[in-house]
């Protein structure tokens, strides 16, 4: 059974069902991330700050 998580997003609410390729997007994304040096992630994590999806990397 497929289920959604609801995210606040831009002052309303976003509400995606999982899909089967999300943990290979999830992964692919983490592998490019973690490829990036200090002066690359810098411009990436000023986007990121505050989006909520600043926790996805968090852990590299």
């Amino acid at each position: 059974m497929r289920s959604s998580k609801p995210i606040g997003l831009i002052g309303a609410t976003w509400n995606q069902q999982k899909f089967s390729y999300q943990g290979k997007c999830l992964q692919w994304i983490n592998q490019r991330y973690a490829e990036l040096d200090e002066d690359q992630r810098r411009p990436v994590d000023a986007v990121l700050a505050g989006s909520g999806c600043e926790g996805l990397f968090s852990a590299i």
